[in-house]
């Protein structure tokens, strides 16, 4: 795959009520709301499993306005949608900016969401009881699948 294709993997954790999600690439708004359809049809997914999704290899093609887009998505699909705890793992400003700003546009619904810089961090804010290092290796494997 070329660096302007994007790039996305996940594990569900049944047992840990996690789903581990690494992106990287160059992601459009159409991108993640096709990611979300695909995963909402494993049958092993539920919209009440924890997230941590790794964004730090994500180069996100997305103007602020476009946002509205994904979050008018989550509100037409509720299916998805579920009361659990996301933590996006982030590295840069531009990632940083556009992960507070879906936060902010996702108030209200009935998930929480947690911009960190560490594996560590996001293990923690979702409370599953697994190590930031078994977390890491997840995503690392994640990573070479969705190359």
């Amino acid at each position: 795959m070329s660096n302007n294709t994007i790039k996305n993997s996940y594990r569900i954790l049944k047992e840990e009520n996690l789903i581990v999600e690494y992106h990287g690439g160059v992601g459009k708004i159409e991108d993640a709301i096709h990611f979300r359809k695909i995963q909402a049809t494993d049958p092993d997914f539920s919209p009440e499993f924890n997230v941590i999704a790794d964004l730090r290899d994500l180069a996100m093609d997305v103007q602020v306005n476009e946002l509205k887009k994904l979050v008018e998505f989550y509100k037409q699909t509720p299916s998805i949608i579920g009361n659990r705890r996301n933590a996006l793992i982030t590295e840069n400003p531009s990632q940083v900016v556009l992960a507070t700003m879906l936060t902010q546009m996702k108030a209200g619904s009935p998930q929480s969401i947690m911009v960190v810089s560490t594996v560590g961090s996001a293990v923690n804010w979702v409370n599953t009881g697994l190590s930031g290092t078994y977390v890491a290796n997840i995503l690392q494997e994640l990573k070479v699948k969705a190359e």
